[in-house]
């Protein structure tokens, strides 16, 4: 298939290979492995041959997949209604479940920073749990960032997607006791996905951006909070924008 353009989109981008991976929520990949998420399943390929991905193993029985973090040979799964799991995955063409954790609220997000799992849980913010043994997790306290989506652990500060209120939230958890909120980055849209990469902060937006005053498509602002806008977080109390990329304006 020959790429194509659209005038919203630009070029079509061509597509190189495939996984028989069936629905995804996310995935990830760590070191020769793709790991996908989706419709209760967790499904491994080997990516040897990278436009060949080739099906090393499953496990199903999750919930209702949302996100994952791999660490080690643990892949972390937040399910949403159905909590969080844990699943051993050192030998990829048979994982196996080494616990299923019942979270606050409906798991969305996931960070893991050594033995401890952030984990987003909508208007509950962030619960934050030990799991230094994997087959007992234990809750240690709550962060109320407001409806926390996802998360991004850096140099002990924890990074918060917040979304009806379009922010992320910047929490100091090296007390994991005593968090504590250190500053909030203001977004142009609702707060989703996050990535952290050195002293950059690379935050995801959507729906309405900031300003909207009618509930109806007459508003400039209504359904204009797509994009993606990049920080730097050298100071993580004083994040500074660097650019916003807008995607086209739409809301469903």
């Amino acid at each position: 298939m020959q790429p194509t353009s659209r005038p919203n989109y630009g070029r079509t981008l061509q597509i190189l290979g495939t996984a028989d991976s069936g629905p995804v929520m996310d995935c990830a990949v760590s070191g020769n492995f793709l790991y996908a998420a989706g419709a209760g399943r967790l499904r491994i390929f080997s990516l040897e041959e990278p436009f060949q991905p080739r099906f090393r193993g499953e496990l199903a029985g999750l919930g209702n997949t949302r996100q994952i973090e791999i660490a080690g040979s643990t892949v972390h799964i937040t399910s949403r209604e159905d909590g969080y799991f844990q699943v051993d995955v050192a030998d990829p063409a048979h994982p196996v479940l080494l616990s299923h954790y019942d979270t606050i609220e409906m798991a969305t997000g996931i960070a893991v920073a050594g033995s401890i799992a952030f984990i987003a849980c909508r208007t509950y913010g962030v619960e934050l749990v030990d799991i230094s043994d994997p087959m007992r997790p234990a809750h240690i306290g709550t962060i109320r960032t407001g409806e926390a989506q996802s998360l991004r652990y850096h140099g002990g500060n924890l990074y918060t997607g917040v979304w009806a209120t379009g922010e992320v939230v910047v929490a100091d958890v090296r007390n994991l006791r005593r968090p504590e909120i250190i500053s909030r980055i203001e977004l142009d849209g609702y707060g989703d996905g996050l990535f952290l990469r050195g002293r950059l902060l690379y935050a995801a937006t959507g729906h309405h951006a900031r300003g909207l005053a009618a509930e109806d498509a007459s508003d400039p602002a209504f359904g204009g909070g797509h994009g993606l806008e990049i920080f730097d977080i050298s100071d993580p109390r004083r994040s500074v924008l660097l650019s916003r990329l807008k995607a086209p304006r739409c809301y469903q």
